[in-house]
């Protein structure tokens, strides 16, 4: 279930959350590659490396930093803040 949709730093990176998977993918434009971002696939709230952070219900994001997306992960009650390339 994709949910939300945010731009990278530049004009061909998209981030998309998906609230069924729980995982934060990334869209390259110029290749029309997905990519997992982060998430296990599994709800909760560990942090950690990609493959291993989880979540519950990622929702809105927005970039914040050059490598840095900001996440509200809905029915944790939190924001998560995510690395990007």
């Amino acid at each position: 279930f994709p949910d939300s949709l945010a731009w990278g730093s530049n004009s061909y990176t998209l981030y998309l959350s998906e609230v069924g998977s729980q995982q934060i993918r990334v869209l390259n434009l110029n290749t029309k590659v997905i990519t997992t971002l982060a998430g296990s696939g599994l709800r909760g709230t560990t942090n950690g490396s990609a493959a291993k952070t989880s979540f519950n219900n990622p929702r809105g994001m927005i970039q914040i930093a050059a490598h840095t997306l900001l996440v509200a992960d809905s029915n944790n009650d939190l924001l998560r803040a995510i690395k990007t390339p």
